[in-house]
């Protein structure tokens, strides 16, 4: 029996339904995709499925009993799909068995995942056996993540291109809430909890998964976690950014250096706009002058929680579904990026990076 194209487990969740509701708009405009939902409850999936057949026909639509406390019926469940999408945490709990399962069933999997215990134990445990069975296990493909690691990544390529040097990247999130109460979803806050909770499991894990020290430059800005700045022409204070992003940057960084030979960009944490000062000259050697170029990136436009990450994490999953064949191990001259391996623990996507490329505004 032919596989479904994705399948979103969790869909009956608070960030399941912003996907499945993306995807219907989606797959109406593309009726190609084969696409279906799972969960604990088929009576449940079925409720959030006629909530959305108001406005669009998912007669079509598959739904998949499973229950990440059964083995057998999330074995099944991935054997049905070519990219499973996992929105059930926390991923500290419940993420890992969905991993083993879908590279049992060669199944490319993806979540939204903020966690950064699950994130790097899973790269620590299952990437050799991700890249010989070639499958692509791509993690915190959700909003902040994905823009952070392709805002750094961007503004990486572009003093290269310069023959420049960056000195550090700072980002800022700025959150205008809606006329409405701000709420934040329990699993969500239930995730964060335990990330705070074990962050004393990072030190130890980074060892091993980290094992070649990065040479970041010497150059530091002088403060301390909270500062106040000015941002969108107001006085604000910012303190620290408690999600994953740091991480995902982290990551790919490390992967620049050690397999490309990349100088590392420090990154403190995710925002909205990206400040980075530098040097006009290139040197292998440290600089000993304060730096002299500046730039400013924002990234503006959708929404900053569930429906952007709704929009970014089908991007991600269409592109693997859809273009995997052009993201190999080892890249050929004429893929978007092109010295950039593509590694099965982490994502690099073309179609996001040109979503995101066109949604950027530089200001130098």
């Amino acid at each position: 029996m032919p596989r479904l194209d994705l399948l979103i487990f969790g869909a009956t969740g608070f960030t399941g339904k912003y996907i499945v509701e993306e995807l219907a708009r989606k797959s109406h405009q593309q009726q190609k995709i084969k696409w279906g939902v799972a969960g604990r409850s088929l009576l449940k999936l079925k409720e959030v499925l006629d909530e959305i057949t108001k406005t669009t026909d998912l007669s079509a639509v598959e739904t998949v009993a499973a229950d990440v406390n059964n083995t057998e019926s999330v074995t099944k469940m991935c054997q049905k799909t070519i990219v499973l999408i996992n929105c059930v945490g926390p991923y500290r709990l419940y993420g890992e068995p969905v991993v083993q399962a879908c590279l049992n069933a060669k199944t490319n999997y993806i979540d939204v995942s903020g966690e950064p215990q699950f994130l790097e134990t899973i790269q620590l445990k299952y990437n050799d056996k991700a890249e010989k069975e070639g499958v692509a296990i791509v993690g915190s493909c959700g909003f902040d993540s994905v823009i952070a690691d392709m805002g750094v990544e961007t503004i990486r390529r572009e003093y290269e291109a310069k023959n420049a040097d960056i000195g550090y990247i700072e980002s800022f999130l700025s959150v205008k809430a809606g006329l409405a109460n701000t709420a934040l979803n329990y699993a969500t806050w239930e995730s964060a909890v335990y990330g705070l909770t074990y962050a004393n499991e990072l030190k130890p894990l980074r060892k091993k998964l980290f094992p070649q020290q990065l040479l970041y430059t010497k150059y530091k800005r002088e403060r301390g976690p909270v500062f106040p700045t000015t941002f969108a022409n107001q006085k604000r204070w910012c303190v620290p950014f408690l999600g994953s992003d740091k991480s995902v940057v982290q990551r790919t960084q490390y992967f620049n250096s050690v397999k490309l030979n990349k100088k590392p960009c420090e990154q403190s944490s995710f925002q909205m706009r990206f400040v980075t000062r530098g040097w006009k000259q290139h040197l292998n050697e440290e600089h000993t002058t304060e730096p002299d170029l500046g730039s400013v990136h924002e990234f503006i436009g959708i929404d900053p929680a569930y429906i952007g990450t709704s929009k970014i994490v089908l991007a991600c999953a269409l592109t693997l579904r859809e273009e995997k064949d052009r993201l190999p191990l080892k890249f050929v001259n004429e893929t978007v990026w092109k010295n950039i391996n593509f590694r099965y623990s982490r994502y690099i996507s073309a179609v996001v990076y040109l979503l995101l490329l066109q949604r950027f505004r530089r200001q130098h």
